[in-house]
């Protein structure tokens, strides 16, 4: 594998509210993490508002050239013809190998596939019940994610998951 990509931090590229700029090296440190049992080619982190019907982009990794970089987002994605809002709705991880068809919209598309994508999941980031949001993520291999049990995605997730909830309950999120 690879050398751990070299990513650069949230906080020193864009101008955003300090709690958010920890949630965001929190999510590039997971998926960086995850990278390291599993070759990641891109990373999406969204949050679920208003149950899962509003589902907003707020950050990506992406391992574009074997260099690491992250983006911040806000952008909001359509509900229409979305495997992220099934996932979201649904409450349960779904994964697939990806040879040129993609079950989402066309932005999802965009933000989870590149031309060297050959599988994907997309996790629910759930506390108790309440769906909080979203992480997609894209590999290389095929079927690279048939075993996410593995890496115990919601123990993997968990301080992401513990830190969006946090920022939900202060309303900063």
């Amino acid at each position: 594998m690879d050398p751990e990509p070299d990513t650069a931090k949230f906080a020193d590229t864009v101008q955003v509210k300090p709690a958010h700029a920890h949630l965001h090296e929190l999510f590039v440190e997971t998926a960086r993490s995850i990278h390291r049992y599993i070759p990641l080619q891109r990373a999406i982190l969204v949050v679920a508002r208003a149950h899962y019907r509003d589902l907003i982009a707020v950050a990506g990794w992406s391992l574009s050239n074997r260099n690491g970089a992250t983006r911040t987002l806000s952008l909001a994605l359509p509900v229409e013809d979305s495997l992220f809002a099934q996932v979201a709705a649904q409450r349960f991880g779904f994964s697939d190998d990806y040879f040129g068809l993609f079950s989402g919209n066309s932005i999802e598309r965009r933000l989870l596939i590149d031309d060297q994508t050959r599988s994907y999941v997309i996790w629910p980031l759930k506390v108790e019940a309440s769906l909080i949001g979203l992480v997609g993520l894209s590999s290389e291999f095929p079927g690279a994610f048939t075993e996410i049990d593995a890496i115990d995605p919601e123990r993997t997730l968990a301080p992401l998951t513990s830190e969006m909830a946090h920022l939900r309950a202060e309303h900063q999120l």
